[in-house]
């Protein structure tokens, strides 16, 4: 799903150096798997440089937790005020996220 949506917005090669989808880890979030794979992929650690995408709880909490910025998608399950951590970055749709990154 993450690949398809990435390639139907036209950013697989503009924006992304690798791209980490669910069962491509050892083990899923919450666990630290998913970054350090792609982190390990392009030879980088955690930090507040890294954004952490994602469009629920989890995906803010993991990013806290492994010292990257999050940036939360607002969707039709998930809304702001669901959050029980305030994100870095809110975005009501993840088109909005390319004028962050031009």
């Amino acid at each position: 799903m993450l690949r398809k949506e990435i390639n139907k917005l036209g950013w697989n090669k503009k924006y992304f150096k690798v791209l980490v989808g669910a069962n491509e880890a050892k083990r899923d979030k919450p666990s630290k798997y998913p970054l350090l794979l792609a982190l390990n992929k392009i030879s980088l650690k955690p930090n507040k440089n890294i954004w952490y995408v994602g469009d629920n709880d989890i995906d803010v909490e993991f990013a806290k937790k492994n010292n990257c910025s999050s940036i939360f998608i607002e969707n039709k399950m998930f809304k702001k005020k669901d959050l029980k951590q305030m994100p870095d970055l809110i975005l009501k749709k993840i088109e909005s996220l390319e004028l962050y990154i031009k």
